[in-house]
């Protein structure tokens, strides 16, 4: 019930009351459940969310590499694809392109295997699927921008360009 009560307070956006809750769960899942059942899993990814939201880099590799030292192959598919959308984002962040790729790959053959139950999770693929492309358009935009101020600054002491 305390995992359930983490996920809540996360969909409520109260990130931080929800991260003590979330470690809380895992602790006692593990305790109770061993270290590779679903519970202990899932708890470990809503921490790992959760850490992300926060902006908590440095502390999101402890609860990813938790989840990832166990078997995850009986694990249901969303929980999988969860974790797999944590591990993007963290890899992105950290600027491991090729890590990033590939957990992002899996996260696209994830979502394809679990259609209609994945569409919850269809807007954080689609912004980590986007990310490149959007920052490749700013560094292009602002480039194109700097040059026109530059240029605006050397014609404004030009009279006969002004």
């Amino acid at each position: 019930l305390i995992g359930n009560y983490a996920r809540t307070l996360q969909g409520l956006k109260r990130y931080g009351d929800a991260l003590e809750y979330a470690g809380e769960a895992e602790a006692m899942a593990q305790r109770h459940a061993g270290s590779a059942s679903p519970l202990t899993q899932a708890a470990r990814i809503t921490r790992a969310e959760l850490l992300l939201v926060l902006q908590r880099h440095e502390d999101v590799g402890e609860p990813l590499a938790a989840f990832m030292a166990e078997d995850t192959s009986a694990l249901p598919a969303s929980l999988q694809l969860r974790a797999a959308l944590a591990r993007t984002e963290n890899h992105r962040h950290r600027g491991e392109a090729d890590a990033a790729r590939q957990a992002l790959a899996q996260a696209d053959a994830l979502f394809a295997t679990l259609g209609a139950e994945a569409e919850p999770f269809r807007a954080n693929l689609e912004a980590l699927r986007a990310a490149p492309w959007l920052m490749k358009g700013l560094s292009v935009a602002g480039t194109a921008a700097m040059f026109l101020v530059g240029g605006g600054i050397l014609v404004h002491g030009v009279p006969a360009l002004h």
